[in-house]
């Protein structure tokens, strides 16, 4: 495989992760209130970002300054710079997953729902949501009566109490996993 623009492709896709993961761990969150539940990331995105991150550093550093010596190596490294873009593209998707769970700052407190989209902020009694919706291996959606939709990510920590509370509320015919 030609070393020219791939070189740089591995080495931007891995710059990427390391600049993306550095800034996704900001301590600017918003302090815990009390009685507010919260949706935050928790161990499962820790894991897929560290292990994506590391085994896509791994690999870039074999396929920039290790190589290949066997009579397939060529291959191996055609392989293997594929590998490269896969697990950087897979890690940075879950980043910017990340980052967006995080600057919802969703919780509640009774029937109270606050959270954050497109730099607003939003409130709403939970007894106003008139619908829950799930796309295919997605978030939920709160959909309320003003037609105003809070994402709920389900990888984050509280995420199904917070649908199940919810689900409890709506009729079983609106709480029904709907397609987006």
């Amino acid at each position: 495989m030609d070393g020219g623009w791939t070189r740089y492709l591995v080495i931007m896709v891995a710059s990427a992760l390391v600049i993306l993961a550095l800034a996704s761990w900001d301590r600017n969150r918003p302090p815990d209130r009390r009685g507010w539940r919260s949706l935050k990331p928790g161990a499962t995105y820790m894991f897929a970002i560290g292990i994506g991150t590391l085994l896509t550093l791994a690999m870039s550093y074999i396929w920039l300054f290790v190589g290949s010596t066997r009579p397939d190596g060529e291959r191996q490294m055609e392989i293997l710079f594929w590998l490269i873009l896969t697990f950087g593209t897979a890690t940075l998707i879950t980043l910017l997953q990340y980052r967006v769970s995080m600057r919802s700052a969703m919780h509640w407190r009774g029937d109270l729902l606050h959270w954050q989209a497109k730099g607003t902020e939003h409130r709403r009694k939970l007894t106003e949501a008139v619908r829950l919706r799930r796309t295919f291996m997605g978030p939920y959606y709160v959909v309320f009566n003003d037609g105003l939709e809070a994402r709920v990510d389900p990888y984050t920590n509280n995420a199904m109490a917070l649908v199940e509370l919810i689900a409890d509320r709506l009729s079983p015919d609106d709480a029904g996993s709907g397609e987006a």
